[in-house]
């Protein structure tokens, strides 16, 4: 098998803050490295899919070379059918193929924290609802490593895979860093423009799981991966070996883009300061997210001056102009009382979310995973003996056969 990266290939090093209430540009050293391990079986990818069908061959074969069932979960530009199509293409694939373009989301809508308007911004999508399923289908199917797999992420080898699925021996959640092209948000992408270091950290992008585990859920925020994350990190429990490729896009293309992930962004980055003091959510009062505001209105600042000091702007320099100027007007518009209020609803949430996990846990396979979740009629089951097409009828033999 190939070497993995060390820990010196996952990020660029850069400055992080001091010991003060800083925006950060660098969380590195939060991480524990997953070093070199046996590799182990992985039991399923999940792919929240929104790209058209051919963008998730990539997944299909790294499917196969592990040995994981496939689960597709389809919205938007993801027709279930022709995602379906090309499945069945894919030799020796084991494949669940989920169309969910008109799913109630209904429970996710119940919590707390998705009653927060600033926190749901519609460019968001189902990103968070096709994670949580992911979750608890891998709780009902008894999966003891699930991996985490967007439609955008390439170069993901077999090897490194497994060997990420090894360190949940040791970790509850391995990541994979997508460091090029960089997974940052608007903000941070604008400062890496102007000339700031910027560091890159796991995400739920590329992420391996032990769903039987009681971890966190998935928010309707952006950055929801990281409160995913937020409790494993203070255990000590998260690791991260090697790096992965996203697909280029245009980070600077619609300012509204931008103005969306600041509530998201500022938890996150709030979040994960707290955790380089060594603090807990609990510390995170009214006064701390005052001065982390204050904090992230220098950060951005400090981005549009140096932006504007490069000399003559192109288009890509006034597209970031235009993008910081966005998300500090929604900065400023967000009272340090929103982010500790949506921080109690968050906690009253994961009390919510175990009990609902710990429900499917109970489900004896993935077929009853997907009954409990009113799945079972929009799921095409492929490489499966008793292989069904939702173009079939909806008969208990056939469309609930997925394992």
């Amino acid at each position: 098998m190939a070497e993995v990266e060390g820990p010196e290939e996952i990020g660029d090093r850069p400055g992080g803050g001091n010991s003060s209430i800083d925006h950060r540009t660098s969380h590195r050293d939060l991480l524990r490295w997953c070093g070199p391990g046996r590799a182990d079986r992985l039991d399923a990818i999940v792919v929240p899919a929104s790209r058209p069908a051919y963008s998730l061959v990539a997944a299909m074969e790294l499917a196969t070379a592990v040995g994981a069932r496939l689960v597709a979960m389809c919205s938007g530009n993801a027709q279930v059918r022709k995602v379906a199509e090309v499945a069945r293409e894919v030799p020796g694939l084991r494949a669940s193929v989920l169309d969910l373009s008109t799913y109630r989301r209904g429970w996710l809508d119940d919590f707390q924290t998705s009653a927060v308007a600033a926190a749901v911004p519609r460019h968001l999508g189902d990103l968070s609802l096709k994670r949580n399923l992911g979750l608890l289908l891998g709780a009902a199917a008894g999966w003891r490593s699930l991996l985490f797999l967007d439609d955008d992420i390439r170069d993901v080898r077999p090897e490194l895979v497994l060997r990420a699925t090894a360190g949940l021996a040791r970790f509850d959640a391995v990541g994979m860093v997508a460091k090029k092209f960089p997974d940052n948000s608007v903000v941070c992408h604008a400062n890496r423009l102007a000339g700031g270091s910027q560091d890159v950290f796991v995400s739920g992008s590329a992420v391996v799981v032990d769903p039987t585990k009681a971890l966190g859920f998935f928010p309707r925020v952006y950055n929801e991966d990281w409160l995913f994350f937020f409790d494993t990190l203070a255990r000590g429990r998260l690791g991260a070996t090697g790096t992965v490729r996203q697909l280029p896009y245009q980070p600077f293309a619609d300012p509204k883009r931008a103005a969306a992930e600041e509530f998201g962004d500022i938890l996150a980055e709030g979040l994960w300061t707290l955790r380089h003091l060594d603090l807990t959510d609990v510390d995170a009062n009214v006064g701390y997210w005052r001065e982390f505001l204050q904090s992230r209105r220098v950060f951005i600042s400090a981005a549009a001056e140096r932006l504007e000091t490069q000399g003559p702007p192109g288009p890509a320099t006034t597209r970031a102009l235009t993008a910081l100027a966005a998300a500090e007007n929604t900065r400023a518009n967000i009272q340090a009382e929103q982010l500790a209020d949506y921080l109690q609803r968050w906690r009253h949430d994961l009390a919510e979310w175990r009990v609902l996990r710990a429900r499917f846990a109970q489900c004896p396979t993935l077929d009853d995973g997907l009954a409990q979740l009113d799945l079972s009629s929009r799921a095409i089951s492929i490489g499966d003996q008793n292989d069904c097409s939702l173009a079939e009828p909806a008969s208990a033999a056939k469309v609930d056969a997925l394992v």
